[in-house]
Order: structure tokens, then sequence, then C-alpha cells
């Protein structure tokens, strides 16, 4: 794997790991001293921790994406291989999945109690199955172009996640509207249904 990539990785570990712990510090004085049940705490700091990249990921895997456009070299798009940003995008994407798949796997009670099993189940799938195809994917130089893609999707986390968070603080009226509002747009325009017509 590129070094950029696992230099990402490390950092974007590094990164959640230190917003989960601030998170676990400081949330339940602010945020719910009597409100969010104990099993939901853990999911509560690694939701927060998940902002951080479905900020980054996405931008690099943008900015990565228009350069791979501008500089194709073959007819094949999904032959082209990655770029520096799209290997640091990559690294991002894989702490996340590897960070959320370690702390679900240890703490399993707690986060099947507070999603319950199929969506546990599924978020399960879909982070180990992405951590391990994407970088084979950009290791044999195949499918860089839908990967990035997927990337630039994860930016819908923002608003999925922002939502959630104003569920569980029981916000309503007009601020949640614009949580829901804002998901809608972001989902709607990073989907390959919504975005091709």
């Amino acid at each position: 794997m590129s070094d950029l990539a696992v230099r990402s990785f490390a950092v974007g570990l590094a990164v959640e790991t230190g917003i989960a712990l601030a998170s676990a510090k400081v949330s339940p004085r602010w945020f719910f001293p009597d409100q969010l049940p104990k099993s939901k705490a853990k999911l509560w700091h690694t939701t927060a921790a998940a902002m951080f990249p479905a900020v980054v990921a996405p931008f690099l895997s943008a900015s990565g994406l228009y350069e791979l456009l501008r500089s194709r070299s073959g007819e094949d798009i999904l032959l082209e291989p990655a770029n520096r940003l799209l290997w640091r995008a990559l690294g991002i994407s894989v702490a996340h999945f590897s960070f959320d798949f370690m702390v679900m796997a240890v703490f399993c009670r707690d986060f099947v109690e507070a999603m319950r099993r199929p969506l546990y189940s599924q978020m399960m799938f879909h982070h180990l199955a992405s951590a391990l195809v994407w970088p084979y994917a950009f290791l044999q130089r195949k499918c860089v172009f839908p990967v990035a893609y997927y990337m630039i999707s994860e930016i819908s986390n923002i608003p999925l996640n922002a939502r959630w968070f104003a569920c569980e603080l029981g916000v309503n009226g007009p601020r949640r509207m614009l949580f829901d509002a804002s998901f809608f747009v972001l989902y709607t325009l990073s989907s390959p249904c919504g975005s091709t017509g």
C-alpha cells in the first residue's frame, strides 16, 4: 500500500481515537447527563468521531478525482491508478472503517442494544468489506474511480450523524427540519440514483 495511505491511516486512527476519547470525557456533562441510555454512550462517541472522516475523506477524494479526470492517460477510466490525494483519502477512510469495526466488535453487546442486530450486522459488513475491497482496488489499479466516488459520498454522514444527535437530544421543530432537509439533499446528491437524474 502507498506510504501516503499508511500515514493517512495512522493520522485518521489517531484523530478518531482522540475525538472519541474527548467525547467520552465531555459529552456526558454537556449533552446527556441523564438523557442517553448507557448502551448508547459508545455509539454517541463513535458517531462524533465519524464526523472527521466524513469531512476529510470526501474533500480529498473530490480533489483527487478532479485531478484524476484532468490527467487521464488512458481511455478506460476504471483502469486509471490512484493519485496522491486519493491515496490519502483511502487511508483516512480505511482508518475510519477499522476504528469503527474494532470498537463495535469489542463493545458488541452495547452496540447491538443501541443499534439493534440488523443495523449492527449491516454496519459491521459495510466496514469490513470496504476496509478490504477498497485498498485492493487501489493496489490493483482497478475501479479507483468508483471507490473515489464512494469516498465522496461519505459526506452524507455529516447530516446523517447530526440528525442522529438531534434525535437523541430531543431536538424538534425548525432545527430538526433543517437536519432532515440537509440530510435529504446531501444524500440525494451523493447517491448514484440521485446524482444521475
